[in-house]
């Protein structure tokens, strides 16, 4: 059977796997000989390419079954078909601060962040959505992927449009955070988008406290004393529970 051209004794038959009867195209002689329970014969003579149209009434993923076959010859296939509803258009998703590995954000530990997000969304009709933000520690000039961090129920804002990160969430390295957005249009087929960006969490500077309440100005009485400790107050603001033992 040459691919480019049919014989003219060929006949086709088609299964949309979704309850209707099998159609029959092609040759009628060879369709009623080779396919005797096949009764919906459509008609002919084959092309190619051939064209067949059909409605599906529900969302779904069919594997149609396609045969073709002549006096010689007989070959099958399978060809997954994906119907879906689809009441909108992919949303356009993008991070207004939207920085490359190479120029990620920097941050101190200790500083509380937002990252935010914005979209375009078109639909016929009022459609839900879902977001959702992910994160992920890399390493190295490309980006290498070393460990996730588990945003979903541990910070409130995860499934948010605006991620917020507490200070000493994260540990000090670069992060690629991502957002994710879907419309909720069809059950078959997932309409989403995502955008990325990148945060560089670094060491905030050293609190140096003599006094305490560390004010600038403190006036004293003659002969009053006056206690300068700083091991008692000074701090790492990154890591506030832990006192400092080595000073300069």
């Amino acid at each position: 059977m040459d691919k480019n051209q049919l014989h003219p004794v060929t006949c086709l038959i088609v299964d949309f796997n979704d309850g209707t009867p099998p159609e029959a195209h092609g040759d009628a002689t060879t369709c009623a000989s080779k396919f005797p329970s096949v009764e919906n014969f459509v008609g002919g003579p084959l092309t190619n390419p051939y064209n067949v149209t059909h409605v599906y009434l529900q969302e779904n993923i069919y594997n149609v079954s396609v045969i073709v076959v002549d006096f010689l010859i007989s070959l099958r296939t399978l060809l997954p078909v994906v119907v879906a509803w689809l009441p909108c258009n992919p949303p356009v998703v993008w991070l207004p601060d939207n920085a490359t590995l190479q120029q990620a954000t920097t941050v101190w530990r200790s500083r509380a962040f937002r990252v935010d997000s914005e979209a375009i969304i078109v639909c016929n009709g009022s459609v839900a959505s879902r977001k959702s933000w992910s994160m992920m520690k890399v390493e190295g000039e490309e980006g290498i992927p070393v460990s996730d961090v588990i945003l979903e129920g541990v910070l409130a804002s995860w499934n948010f449009s605006q991620l917020s990160v507490p200070p000493l969430f994260l540990e000090y390295g670069t992060y690629c955070i991502t957002y994710r957005l879907q419309l909720l249009a069809s059950k078959i087929f997932p309409l989403f988008r995502t955008a990325s960006t990148y945060f560089k969490i670094t060491k905030s500077p050293l609190q140096a406290v003599i006094i305490e309440g560390g004010m600038s100005k403190l006036s004293r009485g003659y002969g009053k004393p006056l206690l300068l400790d700083p091991v008692a107050y000074s701090m790492d603001p990154d890591w506030p529970g832990v006192k400092m033992v080595k000073y300069d």
